[in-house]
Formats: C-alpha cells, sequence, structure tokens
C-alpha cells in the first residue's frame, strides 16, 4: 500500500512540475511577501509613538498649499518622510507645501520635494507618492530661523540674510535699484540681502541652489517680492511667494510697472501692496521693514537719491510728493 501511494505522489509531482511553472510562482510568492512586508512596516510606522511632532496617522486629511490658496482636503498616510495621496488626480508638484492639521488645532507643514504614481495592488489603493521634507519652525512670527525647509543646517540658516527679495530675472535694474535704497537707508551689509540676479548678492559659487533659496525663502525675516508683468509669469516667483505666504511669514509685496492692485490674485490680493511709483509709499515701506528688522531708517537726506531712482524704475513716472521732513 505504501508502495502504491509513492508512485501515485511521484506521478502527481512529475504533472505539477509539467504544467506549473515554479518560477513564475516563487516570484509571486516573493512579490505578496514584499508586499505584507510594506503593509507592516507602514502599520508599525503608524504605532510608533510620537517623535518630533512627526507621526504616521492612516487617512488623515491633509491640504495643498499654492500660490493661488489652498487645494483639499485629501486623504493621505503621513509616515516620517513619505505621504501617500490616495486621490491620484490631486493637484500636487514639486515645491507644494502640505498643511497638516493637528489635534490641539495647531498645524504642521512639509515642503513635497517628489512626487510619483504608487501603482495599486492585492493590499494597498493606487496613489501618488510625495516625498516630503517636514519644517519646523520656533516662532513663524518673529525673527527665528526655520528648521527643516531643506537640508540644509540650523547654523547656515542663522547666517542667512535677512531680506529676500523675489523677483523676475527681467526685472533685475528695479531689484538692483531697490537693494542700493534699502542698504543706504537702513545701513544693511551686503550679506544682509538675498537677490539672485544682483552681482553682490547673488549665491555663492557652488552652493546647492535649490536647497538653499528654498530654506532663506522662508526664514528670511522679510520677503519683498517685486510684482510686475514679468513676475506674475514666472514659475519661481510664484513658489517663491506661495511657500512665503503659507508660513505666515512677512511678505511685502510692490507693485511696479503698470501693475496694479486689481491685478492680484488670491492669495496676494489680501495682502496690502505698495505702489512702487509712489515715494510716499516707498517712505512707508522702509519703515515697515526696519520694524521687522529692529533697525532704524536714516535721515531722508541720506537716501533721497537712491529713492527716487528706485520710483523711477518702478513706476511711469515719479510721483509728486510732500518735501516736507520726517520725523
Amino acid at each position: 500500500m505504501g508502495v502504491a501511494r509513492q508512485g501515485i505522489d511521484t506521478q502527481r509531482r512529475n504533472f505539477i512540475a509539467e504544467f506549473v511553472d515554479w518560477q513564475w510562482f516563487d516570484a509571486k510568492l516573493d512579490e505578496i511577501a514584499e508586499v505584507l512586508l510594506q503593509a507592516l512596516a507602514r502599520r508599525a510606522a503608524d504605532s510608533k509613538p510620537q517623535e518630533a511632532g512627526n507621526v504616521g496617522l492612516s487617512s488623515e486629511r491633509i491640504w495643498i498649499v499654492k500660490p493661488t490658496g489652498e487645494v483639499g482636503p485629501y486623504s493621505a498616510d503621513i509616515n516620517y518622510e513619505v505621504c501617500y495621496v490616495f486621490d491620484v488626480k490631486a493637484d500636487i508638484e514639486e515645491g507644494d507645501t502640505i498643511r497638516r492639521p493637528l489635534p490641539n488645532g495647531r498645524d504642521e507643514r512639509y515642503v513635497v520635494e517628489d512626487v510619483t504614481l504608487r501603482k495599486g495592488d492585492w493590499l494597498d489603493r493606487e496613489a501618488l507618492r510625495l516625498r516630503i521634507a517636514k519644517v519646523s519652525r520656533r516662532d513663524l512670527t518673529g525673527s527665528s530661523p526655520v528648521q527643516g525647509a531643506s537640508a540644509m543646517a540650523e547654523a547656515d540658516l542663522a547666517r542667512g540674510p535677512r531680506i529676500f527679495i523675489s523677483h523676475s530675472s527681467r526685472d533685475t535694474q528695479t531689484a538692483s535699484a531697490l537693494i542700493d535704497l534699502l542698504t543706504r537707508a537702513l545701513a544693511l551689509r551686503s550679506e544682509s540681502i538675498r537677490c539672485t540676479s544682483v552681482a553682490g548678492f547673488e549665491l555663492d559659487a557652488g552652493a546647492n541652489a535649490e536647497n538653499q533659496l528654498k530654506a532663506e525663502v522662508v526664514a528670511s525675516e522679510v520677503l519683498i517680492s517685486l510684482i510686475s508683468e514679468h513676475s506674475l509669469q514666472s514659475t519661481y516667483v510664484m513658489f517663491e511667494l506661495g511657500a512665503r505666504w503659507g508660513f505666515g511669514r512677512p511678505l511685502i509685496p510692490i507693485l511696479v510697472g503698470a501693475i496694479l492692485p486689481g491685478d492680484l490674485r488670491a492669495p496676494l490680493s489680501a495682502l496690502h501692496a505698495v505702489r512702487g511709483d509712489s515715494e510716499e509709499r516707498v517712505h512707508s515701506l522702509l519703515d515697515t521693514v526696519a520694524k521687522h528688522l529692529g533697525a532704524v531708517v536714516e535721515r531722508p537726506s541720506a537716501y533721497l537719491a537712491q529713492l527716487r531712482l528706485f520710483v523711477k524704475r518702478s513706476g511711469l513716472q515719479i510721483a509728486e510728493v510732500s518735501q516736507e521732513p520726517r520725523s
């Protein structure tokens, strides 16, 4: 009986070996094991205690901050440096900011560094896979540096510029005139200002432009944006303004050329924009910037020539202003 049974088992194995592709079957087993391991890893990450405010929570709601405002909410999983968004048609791209509400009423913010599509499988839904960097901040309304906006160290941020000028490279002359005005009126050193298209204020040779600018846009104490027809068409300027607005940091738009307040779209339209072709408004701008920096504005006679040159560059004509001395 035992010999007969062994013969039957041998025939069965031979039959299976002839008609079953064992390599395919082994590959499928490996694929199943990999999917299970990934699912277990995500579940383990979800169950870990809070670490530096970065906790994996299943199917939470997030919003995406863009220059034109917030979009969302989206259902998502955030696990440390990766976020899965389960709406594959979501309008998300590199440079966007994720706003993640916390149970205590506060928000966490993340910068989107990469977006890929993860195909669905037997255990997981199809999703957008976002590589993210958490941005922690000590005080977004103060002058402390913002950490985590990029791979830069806090020491680098501490040495960064105090003023960031966001502009189109086609408005270099206007940006240069603004720098001359700021340095003269506020007695600022050149390293206190970042303006990428003006010699002496651009990035150092060999610097990681993407990481450094991403950090400085958020970490600088004041961001001044030259809003022109050119800058409104610049993707980079829109990214800079969106990131700055998303973190609630001081942002001052200056209207140059033929741009009017009505030309601005939300969220910029909610900000009080300064007319660059008005000497009176530019005087007020200097007071505002000085307040943010804790600086003192020099006497008008020390910078009046630079102010009038900036006004000329900014507008179609120089505005007539009172010559009364300022206190």
